[in-house]
């Protein structure tokens, strides 16, 4: 299927479906497309960076709906450390384990 030159969402539908195939329909990343540009094309100051906006924000909030619904797992294992006195444990744990 070609994508035409001249609309640049109708290519990022196509790049986002091709990269998610088997985990979302053409509609639904269609659809995160659509989301992305009606909440960042009000708002936007620079009309020539929105395609690159509306792409990753589309592109997260698909990643963000794959992981949640477990579609897609994460690259990395999350870890929650939790100290219930308040001395600073947690913190000490979480900066030993992203420094292993």
């Amino acid at each position: 299927m070609t994508v035409p030159a001249t609309d640049p969402y109708a290519a990022i539908v196509h790049d986002l479906a091709y990269s998610y195939d088997g985990v979302f329909s053409r509609e639904s990343v269609a659809a995160a497309v659509a989301d992305a540009r009606n909440l960042l094309e009000p708002v936007s100051t620079v009309k020539t960076f929105l395609p690159i906006l509306v792409a990753r924000h589309a592109k997260e909030q698909l990643m963000a709906a794959a992981q949640s619904e477990g579609r897609i797992a994460k690259a990395v294992p999350e870890l929650l450390f939790v100290c219930v006195q308040n001395a600073g444990r947690s913190q000490l744990a979480a900066a030993l384990a992203e420094h292993l």
